[in-house]
C-alpha cells in the first residue's frame, strides 16, 4: 500500500494513518520558510551620536515579520519588525554589521547584512583673548578638525579656523560657538565667551588717562 502525502506549504503538521489495524504517525516539517533577504540599503559610514539613519530591504517573500540585529550601542528608533527601520547610534556605538532576515510561523529565512563603520566625533575646542576693550581686536581660536564654522553675537559668522574681529564694541560681547568637522564628516561644537569692556577717562594729577574696566 502506498500513502501519498501532499506537499506541505504551511506550518509544520502531524497526523495519523491506520493501515491494517496499525496506526502510522506522520509528521511534516514547515513548508513555507521566508525567502532570502536581499541587499540592505543605507549608510555604511556614520558618526557617534548620529540619529534617524535609515536602513531598508526589499520585501521578503513569505515573510510576516522582519528580525533586525544591530551592533552594540545602536538601537532601532522606529520600524521594528518591518522591512524599513531608522537607527540611532549612541555616543558609545561601535562598528559592526546590521543584519535582517524574514520571519514567519516556520522560522527565519536567510539573512543579509551591511557593514557599518561608526566614526568618532572631533575633539572640538575654542578659546579667545577675553576680556578686551572697545576698539581692540577679538582673536578667536579653534582646533580639533579640518573645517570650522563660527557664529556669535552681532550677526558674526566665519569659516576661518582662527578669525579676528577688529574694532570691538560692547554689542560683540557674548558666546561664540564653533562647529568643528573632522575628516570623517562628523561634527562637534565648542563655545567661548567674550567680554568687551567700556573705556573711561580718569583724571589724574597732571592730566588724564584712558583706562578700560
Amino acid at each position: 500500500m502506498t500513502v501519498d502525502i501532499a506537499t506541505n506549504s504551511g506550518p509544520a503538521r502531524n497526523g495519523t494513518v491506520t493501515i491494517g489495524g496499525k496506526i502510522l504517525y506522520i509528521s511534516q516539517a514547515c513548508g513555507n520558510y521566508p525567502g532570502a533577504a536581499g541587499s540592505i540599503t543605507g549608510d555604511n559610514s556614520v558618526c557617534k551620536g548620529e540619529t534617524n539613519v535609515s536602513y531598508s530591504v526589499n520585501q521578503i517573500s513569505g515573510a510576516t515579520g522582519y528580525s533586525w540585529n544591530l551592533p552594540s550601542g545602536a538601537i532601532i528608533a522606529s520600524g521594528n519588525n518591518t522591512n524599513s527601520i531608522t537607527v540611532n547610534f549612541s555616543s558609545t556605538a561601535v562598528s559592526g554589521n546590521i543584519s535582517v532576515c524574514g520571519t514567519n510561523s516556520c522560522g527565519n529565512g536567510s539573512a543579509s547584512n551591511i557593514a557599518v563603520t561608526v566614526n568618532p566625533l572631533p575633539e572640538a575646542a575654542a578659546s579667545v583673548n577675553s576680556p578686551v576693550c572697545i576698539n581692540e581686536t577679538i582673536n578667536l581660536t579653534a582646533s580639533g578638525g579640518v573645517s570650522y564654522s563660527w557664529t556669535g553675537p552681532d550677526s558674526f559668522s566665519s569659516t576661518l579656523q582662527n578669525p579676528s574681529i577688529a574694532g570691538a564694541t560692547t554689542s560683540m560681547s557674548g558666546t561664540y560657538v564653533v562647529t568643528v568637522t573632522n575628516s570623517y564628516g562628523c561634527t562637534a561644537q565648542a563655545g567661548t565667551s567674550v567680554t568687551v569692556n567700556e573705556q573711561l577717562t580718569a583724571s589724574v594729577s597732571g592730566g588724564s588717562s584712558t583706562v578700560c574696566y
